[in-house]
């Protein structure tokens, strides 16, 4: 496991869903403090966390996948 892709990764998918920091420390259950200075290189995460992590960023990517299918749904209907 690269840990600077891992790194980037979970902070370009928090950018993109456009969750703070503070965001994803809570849904995760880790620190923000912690999470900071994962993403800037400074420590290193435990497997448990950087699990935790991508598990709250998959639960929410998955979540806003969903809002946008109904959406999406509900438009196509009133067209046709």
């Amino acid at each position: 496991m690269d840990r600077n892709r891992v790194r980037r990764q979970i902070q370009l998918v928090r950018k993109k869903i456009k969750w703070s920091q503070y965001d994803l420390a809570k849904a995760a259950d880790v620190g923000r403090t912690r999470l900071s200075l994962f993403e800037n290189g400074h420590v290193e995460l435990r497997p448990e966390e950087v699990n935790a992590l991508q598990a709250a960023l998959r639960d929410a990517t998955s979540h806003l996948v969903s809002e946008f299918q109904h959406v999406l749904s509900e438009e196509l209907a009133v067209v046709v």
